[in-house]
């Protein structure tokens, strides 16, 4: 039921402009969030496009190991109003420093109030579902996901 995951490979392509994404922002898998972008307006009942840019800081301690990319748009008191979840390039693939733009398409609610927004972005195990935790500068971990915003649209 989810939408086609496409692979394309850019050697020497210039980085999409994104919002740089705030620490920490590593992840224990070895996969780091990097930056964020919204395309569209993020208003009650119209969809917005939301792209993530991950970077493979570390080689992945399972290479079997597969990834759904989570991300929950949340306003000032913690109400999720949309969510998109997508797999993510399979493990045995990350090569360190590879950085990964997906792209969801979200559409907030009729009902929605008018903001602010955050969108909490992570990863967790699929099928197992174990989020992975963001690490501090010191390697401990600190949550299970990276908040990012808050949001506004073009």
């Amino acid at each position: 039921g989810e939408e086609p995951f496409r692979v394309i490979q850019l050697a020497g392509a210039q980085t999409p402009e994104l919002q740089p994404a705030s620490e920490p922002r590593r992840l224990a898998n070895g996969a780091e969030i990097v930056g964020y972008r919204v395309n569209g307006t993020i208003q009650p009942g119209q969809p917005f496009d939301w792209w993530i840019a991950w970077r493979v800081w570390q080689a992945a301690s399972d290479a079997q190991a597969t990834y759904q990319l989570f991300n929950h748009l949340v306003d000032a008191h913690d109400k999720r109003w949309a969510q998109a979840d997508g797999s993510t390039v399979w493990t045995r693939d990350w090569v360190v420093g590879d950085l990964v733009v997906q792209t969801f398409r979200l559409e907030l609610p009729g009902d929605a109030g008018p903001g602010p927004y955050w969108m909490r972005v992570g990863m967790y195990t699929y099928p197992g579902l174990e989020n992975q935790p963001v690490l501090d500068a010191t390697g401990r971990p600190v949550g299970d996901f990276v908040a990012l915003g808050p949001l506004i649209g073009e």
